[in-house]
């Protein structure tokens, strides 16, 4: 389109070939025949349109930025869910280790039953309980593996990866959500905020200012160089033979639109209506995205508290855990009391690392509408 527009303010060429037969029957002449070809070239370029074609030319570009804007923002937007799926996958792999290391646990557990009610120190429904406990780690463990699979699967078609997937950053995500600072040093909303929706309006309102100019120069005097080269064929003085001639022209034509039935006024009060529109949504816009900023930057303060207190609960499960290992391993608690207090902790890991990533998320989108750097 904009190649389309730009051509309108540049050189046009056309050249022609005309052959005919030619038959003449002149009074008082012998009958005459003959085959004649005509050739012409004819060049035209646009000299004064009151800024019309070059409105034109300023439309179409915008129209491109905002093309190529999209495409961006639409790769950017994949590019954040990809990295979101892939923390997901990440902590479903880490759930799976979780659940492997109870699944130990509660065989590691019904063996020790056994040899207890062996001994007398427990009954037929306590080892039953740790029986129990077992086959539940194994459906619980073979559901996530499921879900992981079915989640690698759709990962890879989102992404087109073909290789081997590499999860291997467990440990680095569980040292980084354990130690780092968050919600601490966020970027203000100092500047300008950054936005695609904000950009688009701007360019909608400017392509509108163009399109003003394209309708106030309907009903003005269009310029254009013209020249041209082409044959003709004329009668000699004596009207009884002819001749040949070889003609150029250059020179500037005007054309002039008097009257278009307000065709040229209507485009103007359309133009300056859709114009009057986008200012007043790209102020509503303004205003939005001011607002998400301050509720974005307090959801990260938030989070990071969450976060504070999501590391505070796993060390509470996990002493509570250790504890109740010592009364489980004194036959003061049940193995059903016991795989609640693991499953507990297993939980609060998991919730710790959810929030982590959840942090991640709603930062990139923080620091993406700041125009920040999201790394």
């Amino acid at each position: 389109n904009r190649m389309v527009a730009d051509s309108k303010r540049g050189f046009r060429l056309s050249v022609g070939l005309n052959g005919h037969s030619l038959h003449e029957d002149r009074p008082n002449t012998d009958y005459y025949q003959q085959y004649r070809f005509l050739a012409s070239a004819y060049v035209h370029k646009p000299l004064y349109h009151w800024g019309a074609l070059r409105a034109e030319s300023r439309i179409a570009e915008l129209a491109e930025k905002s093309s190529s804007e999209s495409y961006g923002e639409l790769f950017n937007t994949l590019s954040d869910r990809i990295r979101s799926d892939y923390l997901s996958l990440i902590l479903s792999t880490y759930g799976m280790e979780l659940a492997q290391r109870s699944l130990e646990l509660a065989k590691s557990n019904a063996e020790g039953m056994a040899e207890r009610l062996r001994l007398g120190l427990v009954t037929e429904l306590s080892l039953s309980e740790a029986k129990t406990a077992v086959l539940q780690q194994r459906i619980n463990l073979a559901e996530l593996e499921r879900k992981l699979n079915q989640s690698k699967l759709i990962f890879r078609d989102d992404t087109g990866f073909d290789g081997n997937l590499s999860l291997s950053m467990t440990n680095r995500f569980i040292e980084f959500s354990e130690n780092h600072v968050f919600a601490q040093n966020l970027p203000l909303a100092t500047g300008i905020i950054s936005s695609i929706g904000l950009e688009t309006i701007g360019r909608a309102i400017e392509m509108e200012n163009n399109r003003i100019v394209i309708a106030e120069s309907g009903l003005r005097p269009k310029f254009n160089v013209v020249g041209g080269f082409y044959q003709d064929r004329v009668d000699l003085h004596d009207s009884t033979s002819s001749i040949e001639r070889n003609n150029v022209i250059v020179g500037v034509e005007a054309n002039w639109s008097v009257f278009d039935s307000s065709s040229s006024r209507g485009q103007k009060r359309s133009a300056l209506a859709r114009k009057r529109r986008y200012e007043m949504q790209l102020d509503r816009e303004t205003r939005r995205l001011r607002m998400e900023v301050k509720n974005l930057r307090d959801h990260l303060i938030t989070l990071g508290r969450i976060i504070e207190s999501s590391r505070q609960l796993v060390d509470a499960a996990e002493d509570r855990f250790e504890k109740s290992q010592i009364e489980f391993d004194r036959n003061r608690i049940t193995p059903e009391v016991f795989f609640t207090y693991r499953l507990a902790l297993d939980q609060s890991r998991l919730s710790l690392l959810a929030s982590v990533a959840n942090y991640l998320n709603v930062r990139s989108q923080y620091v993406h509408l700041l125009g920040a750097n999201s790394k």
